[in-house]
């Protein structure tokens, strides 16, 4: 498991992958000089062992120079993969889960998650195409929430949203076109509320898989959400 680990940068990131007993740690890596290098230690005394003092020269290796990794790194084993079916076998209850279609942009994948955590969604359905749930960008902008969330990774989406139905779950597909405001009032026991990819939006045949096709009513003023602000405005409307 040691060969397919990967660093992740940014002190929200790094301390809930460390309190992440799932998760296994190989190394701790902290900026020397960094503000919080001895509350880091201190805090994690019991990774002492693996806690490492490093150089700007080291982060830069391990990072694009660009990457706010603010003064902290650890290198993690890669999460363990879930199939759909055995889950919806497993956990087939769930009220609400979020499905993304053609979204791989790592930033907006990681805000994405961190929204659904906060708003109680204990599973979200990825496509594995462009997929990179090793990107530091994703870890960096889930802020630690991406430990807390179960993440499914599926090859055919169409495929999915069959074993979705047959689960009894209700497909909401969320289209820009759409002339009906997705509400409160739609939402049945069991919702799967699809997001398309900012540019191109769902593909075709997610559209055609999906139960109804929302629009989230907004100003007229502004064309458009982006992904991530759409998925916590939809979101917002089940509590």
């Amino acid at each position: 498991m040691e060969k397919n680990s990967y660093w992740i940068g940014g002190r929200h990131a790094v301390e809930a992958a460390i309190l992440n007993p799932q998760r296994e740690k190989y190394e701790i890596a902290l900026l020397d000089r960094s503000h919080h290098t001895q509350d880091m230690e201190a805090k994690f005394f019991s990774y002492k062992n693996i806690i490492k003092i490093k150089n700007q020269k080291f982060f830069n290796k391990i990072f694009p120079l660009d990457f706010k990794h603010q003064g902290i790194a650890c290198r993690v084993s890669p999460f363990n993969k879930t199939d759909l079916k055995e889950h919806l076998t497993n956990f087939g209850n769930e009220q609400n889960i979020v499905l993304l279609d053609g979204v791989t942009d790592p930033r907006n994948i990681g805000s994405i998650i961190r929204n659904c955590v906060a708003f109680d969604i204990s599973t979200i359905i990825l496509h594995d195409q462009g997929l990179n749930l090793k990107s530091p960008s994703l870890h960096i902008a889930a802020s630690g929430a991406i430990e807390h969330i179960t993440i499914v990774v599926v090859k055919n989406i169409s495929s999915a949203i069959r074993a979705l139905k047959e689960n009894n779950f209700w497909v909401f597909g969320f289209d820009g076109n759409s002339k009906l405001n997705f509400t409160k009032s739609m939402s049945g026991k069991k919702n799967i509320l699809i997001f398309g990819d900012e540019g191109s939006g769902m593909k075709v045949l997610t559209k055609k898989s999906c139960d109804q096709l929302v629009s989230i009513p907004i100003n007229k003023k502004i064309e458009s959400l982006n992904v991530s602000s759409a998925v916590v405005a939809a979101l917002s409307f089940l509590r």
